[in-house]
């Protein structure tokens, strides 16, 4: 066998097996450029043999032939190429794309007429004998066509594409695979050209060469293609090492992630929540199917969050019980993110799901600990008052024993004074209200109980608390002032609680005022409305301040300036404001003394 024809078929078998190679890949990946550029290298492949043939052709109907088959094989692959360029890389206008392939097609359309021997030549001659590689071949003479210049023109939208793609690749990460193939194309357009120039001019004694010049482009692509390959396979290896770690770590805190395919109505769950909710990997779920996992009660909490996630700003967070296969009711907390197709249509959204049913357990406890340790520090308060409440007591009770020997008096008259009598009796029953509320309040702050928020008046319960305080406040010659606007707006709260904060205040005032040198012992307690929905509260006393050094500590626990003090009082009153969305703050005043405030959210009813 001649060195022509086993060089000519060893590079159209090395075309054949890139060919064979990504057909392999496209069967398995379907990707469109794969199988595109598989059917190119195949064009070239056969590109080889007919240009082989050609070479071989010794007479005129043999080599319009062949010729014939030449030119099929070169529109094969150059149409496949820009059809690879656009799926590949996105590029290029695809109104070009369109025009070279037609213009292609009109090409072959005309090379296969049976009046005329191929596209080029409209009467072929004898061919021609050339030396090339020590050998004599033949290379085709004829009559050339006009229609050759369609040719030309095809060439020309060819650039115009390629051009076209390099300007929509010029901004991203990806445009020097875009250089890499125009730059092939270029060099084996300019090749082929300046060797048939060369031919045709007498200046080269070759056959017209094609197929070799076109495994420039075919080397080029299947460098990047190879490349791309390689860091797919190093990716796949990562993605899975990644998915193995994920997997352990869903594992690990009860993670579960799941996806909803809006379009479809279909949700996928990973395992960890199939198995957790009883469900069978091999059915469809909807997303009705899924709500119905939910507690009845929290199945609109979910349906809402997910309205408001598509018509808002695309996150959705929710937290929501669950119905678990074989356990108790679970407690999860859901994230997502609604992604959106190139129309702006939302057509899926990702999220995670984690239980939280421990968390919410440790809440309850910590809130069920701080209803304790409050109720506690008003059975400590109260216990505290209890020389004062044994007086606000006995005025009542004195009054009423008064007004029963009074009227024992009257009875003993004959005959008694009824008048008299229903004006004790009256009494009797005002002096047994007052002693009632007295007992009703100390039962109110020492019962325990759940914390319920509702709407409460800021103006009643600071008047419980100063009549409640005003025993010992006079016993200590300090007056309680109070200004509380007539229309100032309820606050949203748990009452006892928030009676509770303004004992600790005030009875922390009547402590820091007793010592005070000034000729009138003045608490002010005031409130007035934020112009953020909230209602501030202020106790300022007339003591000696707080030091600058406790100022920041003051709200800390077992901070206290009373050697009897046990410094909760503040600390507990920190939590119950902030457990009611507010802040508390603490001031030393200009004048002497100290204020602290603390801000409640308004109610809404």
């Amino acid at each position: 066998m001649s060195v022509i024809s086993i060089t000519w078929l060893l590079i159209g078998g090395v075309y054949l097996g890139v060919a064979a190679q990504f057909f392999v890949v496209w069967l398995r990946t379907r990707t469109a450029y794969m199988g595109i550029f598989a059917l190119s290298a195949a064009s070239g492949a056969a590109l080889m043999l007919f240009e082989l043939a050609l070479m071989r052709a010794g007479t005129p109907a043999e080599s319009g032939e062949a010729f014939r088959w030449v030119q099929l094989a070169v529109v094969c692959a150059v149409v496949g190429m820009v059809w690879f360029v656009r799926f590949y890389l996105q590029a290029g206008k695809l109104w070009l794309a369109w025009l070279e392939t037609g213009l292609r097609v009109v090409a072959m359309t005309i090379n296969f007429l049976p009046q005329r021997p191929n596209f080029v030549f409209v009467e072929m001659l004898p061919p021609r004998e050339v030396h090339f590689l020590g050998e004599t071949v033949f290379s085709p003479l004829g009559v050339r066509s006009n229609w050759e210049l369609l040719t030309g023109f095809a060439g020309l939208v060819l650039l115009a594409f390629l051009a076209s793609a390099v300007v929509d690749t010029w901004n991203r990460k990806d445009r020097r695979n875009v250089f890499v193939i125009a730059g092939a194309y270029v060099a084996a357009v300019i090749i082929t050209f300046a060797q048939a120039r060369l031919v045709a001019w007498g200046l080269l004694d070759a056959p017209y060469i094609v197929g070799i010049n076109f495994g420039i482009v075919i080397i080029a692509i299947f460098y990047l293609l190879s490349d791309e390959i390689v860091r797919a396979g190093q990716l796949a290896e990562r993605l899975t090492a990644s998915e193995q770690s994920m997997k352990l770590e869903r594992t690990a805190t009860g993670a579960v992630l799941w996806e909803w395919d809006l379009v479809r109505d279909r949700i996928w769950i990973s395992d960890v929540g199939q198995r957790r909710l009883g469900i069978n990997p091999n059915d469809t779920l909807s997303f009705e199917d899924s709500v119905a996992t939910l507690i009845e009660e929290d199945r609109a909490v979910l349906k809402d969050a997910v309205r408001n996630a598509i018509e808002g700003d695309g996150s959705l967070e929710a937290t929501f019980r669950i119905n678990q296969a074989g356990e108790e009711d679970a407690w999860v907390s859901t994230t997502g993110k609604v992604e959106y197709d190139p129309k702006g249509r939302p057509h899926i959204i990702r999220g995670i799901l984690l239980d939280i049913t421990e968390q919410k357990r440790a809440a309850d406890d910590a809130r069920s600990l701080s209803s304790e340790i409050a109720h506690l520090q008003r059975a400590y308060t109260v216990g505290n008052m209890s020389s004062a409440l044994a007086h606000e007591l006995n005025q009542p009770l004195g009054a009423i024993l008064r007004n029963a020997e009074a009227g024992d008096l009257i009875l003993k008259q004959s005959p008694p004074d009824l008048d008299e009598l229903e004006a004790i009796f009256s009494d009797i029953r005002y002096d047994q209200q007052r002693a009632i509320g007295v007992i009703d309040h100390l039962r109110g702050l020492l019962k325990r109980r759940d914390r319920t928020f509702e709407s409460v008046d800021v103006a009643k319960g600071v008047a419980d608390i100063v009549a409640l305080l005003r025993s010992e406040s006079q016993r200590e010659h300090i007056s309680i002032e109070t200004r509380i606007p007539a229309n100032l707006p309820p606050v949203l709260g748990d009452r006892v609680q928030l009676q509770q904060v303004i004992l600790n205040l005030v009875q922390n005032s009547i402590d820091a005022s007793v010592d005070s040198t000034d000729s009138r012992k003045l608490i002010s307690i005031s409130a007035r409305a934020l112009d953020d929905g909230f209602i501030e509260l202020a106790v300022a006393d007339c003591g000696e301040g707080i030091p600058d050094s406790e100022l920041r500590r003051i709200f800390e626990p077992f901070q206290t300036t009373k050697p009897e003090g046990l410094g909760m009082g503040l600390a507990i009153s920190k939590v119950i404001v902030e457990q009611h969305g507010g802040r508390i703050l603490a001031s030393n005043n200009n004048d002497g003394g100290a204020t602290i405030r603390f801000t409640l959210r308004q109610s809404a009813a």
